[in-house]
């Protein structure tokens, strides 16, 4: 028994979270998952601990994160697989975000797709999908998140700033999605 699943959206929408919750949650209640707890937000204190989560690396020597995910990561990722089951029998991986591996990590990650480890879920982050392998599409789940509507990213916005002014400004160039608002708000771009 095992999942694959395959989150889309625009950068900034709040893929990684929803995975990384939904994983969090899946393990402390012990229950298996179903897809529409990947629609839910739920707050969690849980440790990341049993969640592998794979994303670029960052370059000490260069100090910038590198081009791609490497094949390197993906045998670690087959590794924690390899483990001992976590105390509830569910083993998550988390890849953020499957459209930045290179030729050798899609293979890598296609091939524990095909031969999936039982009770496990892999979770595969993808801003743009166009760019993913569709021998790696066929094998997952997909889910499509979309930009919040102006009402929505106007509650977004009232929990943060209390001017009507600003949150109008900040909504005009957000584009529906929230990391662009917290951008704006945080940075002061405004």
């Amino acid at each position: 028994n095992s999942i694959s699943v395959l989150i889309t959206g625009k950068t900034g929408i709040g893929k990684s979270k929803i995975a990384i919750t939904f994983s969090q949650k899946l393990l402390e209640n012990k229950e298996s998952p179903t897809a529409n707890e990947f629609r839910k937000t739920i707050n969690s204190e849980k440790s990341l601990q049993e969640i592998f989560l794979c994303k670029r690396e960052f370059d000490e020597t260069t100090k910038k994160y590198k081009t791609a995910i490497t094949i390197d990561q993906i045998r670690k990722l087959k590794e924690f697989f390899s483990l001992s089951q976590t105390q509830n029998n569910w083993r998550i991986a988390v890849i953020d975000a499957a459209d930045e591996m290179n030729e050798a990590s899609s293979n890598a990650i296609l091939k524990i797709l095909e031969e999936p480890p039982h009770k496990s879920i892999l979770i595969l982050i993808c801003h743009n999908y166009h760019n993913l392998k569709s021998t790696i599409l066929s094998r997952c789940q997909r889910i499509s998140f979309r930009s919040l509507t102006e009402i929505e990213m106007n509650n977004f916005l009232e929990k943060r700033i209390d001017s009507a002014e600003e949150r109008s400004l900040i909504l005009s160039f957000s584009e529906g999605v929230p990391a662009n608002a917290l951008s704006l708000i945080h940075f002061g771009a405004l």
